[in-house]
């Protein structure tokens, strides 16, 4: 994303606080060289999925939009033009009470973004990164000293912007901004793994790395459990593998976690959160050893058996092999059609759940109907679509536009369906296979753009 280093004038000012209505927040802008289709869409981030979280904002002739929204307090919306699809960047626009923001768009990204809530917006769609060099000419790493050195120099770039801004927005940003170095220790150590080096081998980081107090309970407070103590401990077992060198890969953690963690808190939380985090009932690993290391830990408290519930439960249904679990959907027409009348019939199913609403979906349908076309003299593979939309009828439109030659379903209520909660599902794209008899083979099956795809539907 560009930079939004535009100057706000008083005359903008002055028009801002003359146009908006009292109690409004209003946003205004425009689309330069706007070519006259599709429509603008403003998303709600704190809304959840579906249909309910967007407004759809007409774009004039001219290119001019307009929308006003009732707000109590400071809120994040995300604006983009729908009919550019998986192309398009979301331009977050940080909305004040009473206050109105103007942006002005090329299509894709914010040419500028003005009025209150200014500051705001051009500090969240700054650009993640600022250029950092993880090698040198000569092919070696860079020194983890300069390396950090650009870091802490980008820290001060970071609160410059968030001059003027809102007094908790900048608080909250200001505890982002601290906890980077830690951050960037480990984006350097996997980016210099990309290259074939070793992070490891710099004393200057290994410092960095001992450096982070693995008992500090504020660490998983502030929400980076992932980020900071995991990735911590995770470089540690990496780059020592003669260290519990006998256990299965998935008990090294807890085994780390028993022998070198002592604060209460942290020895029950930490762990809990990484055992739920391996609990993938899309992915099942066998977990009997990591549980055994685990329990030691935890001991025989109730938040260990209801974790060790969830894996025993959710392991045993939706291993490869088992019968597919049923769930209602429904046709173009309207008619209720059961998932396992579906599948089966002696014929491999491969199915793309999807939403009209989600790019990333949108953008795998030219490959999913390239392979269709490839395979569509194969009488043994049968290809479904299920879309997730709540809104039905833009489901519809979508259909009569792109006419796909392949079976069509909805589930109108999403993430909240049976379907959702039987499959462990919050997010789509999703791809997955069955076999003739109903039963699962992967429910993390490639996606159409992945050619590996072929290869096992040419295979079955």
């Amino acid at each position: 994303m560009r930079y939004f280093f535009t100057l706000m004038t008083v005359a903008l000012l002055l028009q801002g606080c003359m146009d908006k209505p009292d109690g409004k927040s209003v946003l205004t802008g425009t689309v330069d060289e706007y070519d006259g289709t599709g429509y603008l869409l403003l998303y709600n981030p704190s809304a959840g999925k579906g249909n309910s979280s967007y407004d759809t904002l007409a774009v004039g002739k001219n290119g001019e939009f307009r929308i006003e929204l009732d707000l109590q307090e400071s809120a994040l919306r995300g604006l983009y033009l729908e009919y550019l699809g998986d192309r398009r960047n979301v331009i977050y626009c940080y909305m004040k009470p009473g206050g109105q923001l103007t942006v002005r768009m090329d299509g894709r990204l914010a040419e500028s973004i003005e009025g209150d809530g200014a500051i705001e917006s051009r500090y969240i769609n700054r650009p993640e990164f600022f250029g950092y060099q993880y090698q040198q000419p000569d092919g070696t790493a860079m020194p983890y000293r300069e390396f950090d050195a650009a870091v802490r120099r980008q820290q001060d770039t970071l609160r410059m912007m968030l001059v003027g801004a809102e007094a908790d927005f900048a608080a909250a940003k200001e505890q982002d901004i601290e906890v980077m170095n830690d951050n960037m220790l480990f984006v350097y150590n996997r980016r210099l793994g990309r290259l074939g080096l070793r992070a490891w081998d710099d004393a200057d980081f290994r410092r960095a790395l001992y450096s982070i107090d693995l008992n500090d309970q504020d660490n998983l407070h502030r929400g980076l459990m992932s980020i900071n103590t995991v990735e911590a401990i995770n470089c540690r077992l990496a780059n020592m593998p003669q260290l519990y060198a006998g256990e299965p890969s998935n008990a090294r953690f807890f085994c780390f976690v028993r022998d070198s963690i002592s604060d209460p808190y942290v020895r029950v939380a930490l762990p809990s959160h990484v055992m739920s985090q391996m609990i993938n009932p899309r992915k099942p690993q066998n977990l009997d050893r990591a549980f055994e290391v685990y329990h030691t830990i935890v001991g025989d408290t109730s938040v260990y058996h209801d974790i060790h519930k969830r894996y025993l439960d959710n392991s045993s249904q939706l291993l490869p092999g088992q019968p597919a679990p049923d769930f209602e959907m429904y046709d173009v027409k309207g008619n209720k059609v059961m998932f396992s009348a579906v599948i089966g019939g002696g014929k491999v199913t491969y199915v793309d759940f999807w939403a009209t609403w989600c790019g990333p979906c949108v953008a795998e349908i030219p490959h999913l109907e390239r392979l269709v076309e490839e395979l569509k003299d194969n009488n043994k593979i049968r290809f479904v679509s299920v879309s997730l939309d709540e809104n039905v009828d833009k489901w519809k439109q979508s259909l009569e536009t792109d006419k796909p030659s392949w079976a069509q379903y909805n589930i109108p209520e999403a993430f909240r369906s049976t379907f959702a909660q039987r499959y462990k599902v919050n997010g789509i794209p999703q791809f997955m296979l069955f076999d003739g008899e109903g039963r699962i083979i992967d429910l993390n099956a490639p996606r159409p753009s992945n050619n590996k795809i072929r290869e096992i539907l040419i295979g079955k």
